[in-house]
């Protein structure tokens, strides 16, 4: 199993795998906010690319398009998020997925922009550069407004061979039901609280019990929220 894969997504990304020969264009990726959906899609993206892919389709993290998905530059990749979600620190050596993208201090544009799907159409002109497939991840997908959604309509619609759009979303009735309907809704689950307990922990937040609780039960949200306050243990 891919070592960034979280624990409680392990049997969803093990099913997609198995039918990743017939997988539709586009994906509606959905769950709850604060538990590892962009991770997910981020893990998800390097198999669909991995040039080399291990028994179960998980991605070798040594091909040609692990390596250039790593350092975040596969020419068959395209990540749209908004400007104000801005990439972590690049990834260690022998990681096998990109950094998230994560929300920036900076006051940038907190939505996907039309000019940025506009820009989809030369990536989308052309032919695939390793001869497999194209992945574009929309995150998350839900900021786009009606316009950007109407533009993104026509490649829903018709959609270039070998490309999988796999639209990154917590709030999926965000979006116009005309995209919705071009999709094929996959749901991540919410861990449960001992799977989530277990990774805080491996995670050494302190206080897991209570950062879980104050963050609604989603794992990541609590972690976040206890680096950004350390006083968490006094509520």
């Amino acid at each position: 199993m891919n070592k960034n894969v979280l624990n409680w997504q392990e049997q969803a990304l093990t099913g997609l795998l198995a039918r990743s020969q017939r997988l539709p264009h586009a994906i509606l990726l959905q769950g709850p906010e604060g538990t590892g959906v962009a991770e997910f899609a981020a893990v998800w993206a390097q198999c669909l690319l991995c040039e080399s892919p291990l028994e179960g389709g998980f991605a070798c993290g040594k091909c040609a398009g692990c390596n250039w998905y790593s350092l975040g530059n596969h020419p068959d990749f395209r990540l749209v998020q908004p400007d104000s979600y801005a990439e972590e620190e690049a990834p260690a050596e022998g990681e096998d997925a990109p950094p998230v993208g994560r929300k920036s201090s900076e006051r940038k544009s907190t939505q996907i922009r039309i000019d940025q799907v506009r820009a989809l159409q030369d990536f989308l002109a052309v032919g695939t550069h390793r001869a497999g497939r194209r992945v574009v991840v929309l995150h998350p997908a839900d900021t786009m407004n009606e316009a950007t959604q109407n533009a993104l309509l026509k490649s829903l619609e018709e959609p270039p061979a070998a490309t999988v759009f796999i639209l990154v979303t917590s709030n999926p009735h965000r979006l116009l039901p005309t995209i919705r309907s071009r999709c094929q809704a996959v749901s991540l689950p919410r861990p449960d609280q001992q799977a989530a307990l277990a990774w805080l922990r491996e995670q050494q937040v302190p206080e897991p019990e209570r950062a879980l609780a104050l963050a609604g039960g989603a794992p990541l949200a609590a972690a976040d929220l206890a680096e950004r306050a350390p006083f968490i243990a006094e509520f």
